[in-house]
């Protein structure tokens, strides 16, 4: 299973970002994708400022990340 954080997540769809090869190829593994439902706020919110005032470029990155999520197990946050 991989557990994935905002920031590695974010490198899978900028394109220059360092490690961005990297996290692609994990993205692309068979294994199990996780993750605390904070990736969906984070996420978005990143690649909104990652795309700046380029709509389209935003909007093809937030569909891009919501078809990779959906196949993620996505965990609640709790006090604990």
């Amino acid at each position: 299973m991989i557990f994935w954080d905002t920031s590695a997540l974010v490198r899978c769809y900028a394109q220059r970002e360092a490690g961005h090869e990297r996290a692609m190829s994990f993205l692309a593994s068979r294994e199990r994708m996780s993750g605390s439902v904070l990736l969906l706020p984070e996420v978005a919110g990143a690649l909104s400022r990652l795309a700046g005032a380029d709509r389209a470029l935003a909007a093809g990155l937030l569909r891009k990340f919501r078809e990779d999520v959906a196949t993620f197990e996505l965990f609640p946050i709790d006090i604990a």
